[in-house]
């Protein structure tokens, strides 16, 4: 898994992290998954920044999970809402249903503390694209829309909803 999707060009470098991340891994392959996506989104400034980050990431699963939800801060009020939503559902949300309500609950937010950052129009919801972008980032990626005829919003893993109701 580590060698086809861990996007490094450098070849030494990337037999190097390959290592390195199944050693770390414990054989849990769902922290190697994670752990291969945040190497993959930081940017390529040579083998120092990429160690670097390795050596940062959490050995246990659950570590990883708090670093995950933790890092960048910009909206913790979306991935509560977001967490919530696909928590607490009756059933599992449809990508356009989950748009709404996350839209509604930032712009019912938004009204009480008088924030303008929620746009007020209702979302367009007929680009899949869009629903897929705002599912994984407002989930920080431990959420995903399924591949199916009718998708739904869900946690990438149970694990994930299991943390999560634990912790």
């Amino acid at each position: 898994y580590v060698e086809s999707k861990l996007k490094i060009d450098d070849p030494v470098l990337r037999k190097d992290l390959q290592l390195q991340i199944l050693g770390k891994a414990s054989g849990i392959f769902l922290w190697i998954i994670l752990v291969v996506d945040i190497l993959n989104e930081e940017d390529d400034d040579g083998g120092l920044a990429f160690r670097t980050k390795l050596s940062k990431i959490p050995d246990k699963l659950s570590d990883l999970f708090k670093s995950i939800l933790m890092r960048d801060q910009k909206s913790p009020e979306r991935l509560l809402l977001c967490v919530l939503w696909i928590l607490c559902a009756k059933r599992p949300l449809t990508p356009v249903e989950f748009r709404h309500a996350l839209w509604v609950a930032l712009l019912d937010q938004q009204s009480v503390q008088n924030d303008r950052q929620v746009d007020s129009d209702v979302p367009d919801v007929s680009n899949m694209n869009a629903c897929v972008k705002l599912v994984t980032s407002s989930s920080k990626g431990l959420a995903e829309i399924t591949k199916s005829k009718q998708p739904i919003v869900q946690f990438v893993y149970e694990l994930v909803r299991d943390f999560l109701v634990k912790e």
